[in-house]
């Protein structure tokens, strides 16, 4: 039961903020932002706090139930743990995205782009901290073909758990840039830091298959 505490605590605190800041919403809050940087769509209030709630809920419930539906093949138990703490870490990562978002609903100057990036950022590295601490399944990592059939080739998640956890701190500084660079490449350092991993873990597949077949 100790395990629940801290999500229904993080999903009680935002809805507590939302509720204070609700009489100071405006009526409609920027959604999505075109290349120019300007506003072209928007939340209604309570849009905005069913989304920012929903969001949160979604990935509890989740967390509750992956364990049951199991996509792995019967790997769970092998990485439970550091399972359980990447959705504790979402969680966390959704609860500071909500209290930047519920800043820069009621005025104060927080951008939009920083929140993005925030949240990127904290992701890849969250991921890339735990993705170390599995065994080849077919949930989380780098989930290829070669990676779940080549134990080398897995082994490189070791790697490719750097990769991403430098690639979320070069995300933190782009969203020093302006708008809306800073989201492109937020974006692009990401994708690299997932995308290298997965072509260095198939030239290792590659020479180990050349290898066996040399023997």
């Amino acid at each position: 039961m100790r395990k629940h505490i801290v999500p229904w605590l993080l999903i009680f605190t935002i809805a507590i903020g939302w509720y204070i800041a609700w009489p100071y919403l405006p009526e409609q809050i920027p959604r999505h932002y075109n290349i120019e940087g300007e506003i072209d769509g928007y939340f209604s209030k309570v849009s905005i706090i069913s989304f920012s709630m929903g969001s949160m809920i979604f990935f509890y419930i989740v967390w509750i139930f992956i364990r049951r539906i199991d996509l792995t093949k019967g790997g769970y138990k092998y990485f439970a743990k550091a399972l359980s703490k990447i959705n504790y870490m979402i969680l966390i990562t959704i609860f500071g995205s909500n209290i930047l978002g519920i800043l820069h609903s009621v005025g104060y100057d927080v951008k939009g782009s920083v929140i993005v990036n925030f949240a990127l950022g904290t992701l890849s590295i969250i991921l890339g901290n735990y993705m170390q601490q599995t065994k080849p399944n077919y949930l989380i990592g780098i989930r290829t073909s070669w990676t779940l059939e080549n134990k080398e080739a897995c082994d490189y998640h070791r790697f490719a758990s750097k990769s991403m956890v430098i690639a979320g701190f070069f995300v933190y500084a782009a969203a020093l840039l302006k708008d809306p660079i800073n989201l492109f490449i937020g974006a692009g350092i990401v994708l690299l830091g997932a995308i290298i991993p997965t072509i260095k873990s198939y030239s290792i597949y590659k020479k180990e298959i050349g290898l066996e077949g040399k023997s």
